[in-house]
């Protein structure tokens, strides 16, 4: 069995979430804050393409002779969706053959923030052959004055940075897994009465 993205699902996954990447090569790429007609064409390409009644799959594959269109669209289906966070949202779709028991399953993690506000995400993967547990990445993007709380969604841990230091120092990001992952949320805090005086 063999599977295949398409262009049209490598483009939602790059609007759904800001990913840097520790490649096998152990290139650091830069990533920009997502901008509102990012979010929109998200949330479009997210109902037209999983989220309706005939989704269009980010994959392809041929089981006993047969393409994936064909097998799916006989094998019952069932849709999930469950709020995993505050800015996480998973979606499930899973395929059963009723001769087997074999599933196809497709899970889309949908992330709700605003950049007008200030609020983003950082999702970042280690591979096998990293040999790199740590890579700093420089956000663009954010306001210089203010103060952003930066939370680990995996680990449960928070700090607290400037704008001005994540755009000119930036963020470390360390994954000790190999391969492995980190997802950051980014948020900037209101000022308080104290500090605008």
């Amino acid at each position: 069995m063999s599977f295949q993205f398409n262009k049209t699902w490598k483009l939602l996954c790059a609007a759904i979430v800001l990913t840097a990447a520790m490649s096998e090569v152990n290139r650091a790429e830069a990533f920009v804050a997502t901008k509102p007609e990012e979010l929109q064409q998200r949330n479009v390409l997210l109902k037209e393409r999983f989220l309706n009644a005939k989704p269009q799959l980010p994959f392809s594959f041929t089981y006993d002779g047969k393409k994936a269109e064909e097998l799916l669209a006989a094998w019952p289906k069932k849709a999930t969706t469950k709020k995993l966070d505050d800015v996480r949202t998973q979606h499930t779709l899973v395929w059963t053959d009723p001769k087997t028991g074999i599933e196809v399953r497709s899970v889309v993690v949908e992330y709700t923030v605003n950049p007008e506000i200030g609020e983003g995400v950082v999702q970042a993967f280690r591979r096998l052959k990293s040999e790199k547990s740590s890579k700093t990445f420089r956000f663009f993007g954010l306001d210089p004055a203010a103060r952003y709380k930066l939370t680990n969604l995996d680990a449960g841990v928070s700090t607290e940075a400037s704008g001005k230091d994540l755009m000119e120092k930036g963020l470390t990001v360390e994954i000790k897994d190999k391969p492995g992952a980190a997802i950051i949320t980014y948020r900037r805090k209101e000022s308080s009465p104290s500090a605008a005086r």
